[in-house]
């Protein structure tokens, strides 16, 4: 390890499944933005009115309410789409976690993201490495990619207008 490590207590979420990862991106991206899961169906906005109001809203929210939003986003996944972690250790370039629960899903140069349980963000990271701590618990070191995460979806197929091959 190249990078000094400094102690970072605390509790993060980590999801590994491919399909949730930009889900979960996009949601703390629309909690920001001051959406959330309680629609008004009475009236319909165009797309600018749309875009206003969300600007409108974030500088409203406190960090309370965004976080808020955004788990409630998060529930419309599978309950296994997040599996809970400790944190260890940080350094510039990435942090070390433990497993709170056994799993097995955890391979070397595997793209996960993360967030800490007080934030908003979700982070994108490649596991570096895996071993056991003494109390035989899955550890993992993972390097951090610079840099925003922001979602975005890709297609196959330039200027197919198929839109059910999207991924």
């Amino acid at each position: 390890r190249s990078q000094p490590r400094e102690p970072l207590p605390g509790d993060i979420l980590l999801a590994h499944e491919w399909a949730d990862i930009p889900r979960l991106v996009a949601f703390g991206e629309l909690a920001r933005s001051g959406q959330s899961l309680t629609y008004d169906t009475s009236k319909t906005n165009s797309l600018t009115d749309t875009l206003a109001r969300s600007a409108e809203l974030s500088r409203d929210l406190t960090d309370a309410e965004m976080l808020a939003n955004l788990r409630s986003f998060e529930q419309s996944l599978d309950p296994d789409a997040t599996d809970s972690w400790s944190l260890i250790d940080c350094s510039e370039r990435g942090v070390g976690a433990t497993a709170t629960v056994t799993c097995a899903w955890p391979k070397v140069g595997m793209l996960i993201a993360w967030r800490r349980e007080d934030s908003i963000a979700w982070e994108i990271a490649v596991i570096r490495r895996l071993s056991s701590t003494a109390d035989h618990r899955l550890s993992i070191g993972m390097a951090t990619l610079p840099g925003k995460t922001y979602a975005g979806r890709l297609r196959l197929g330039v200027g197919v207008r198929d839109y059910s091959r999207s991924i």
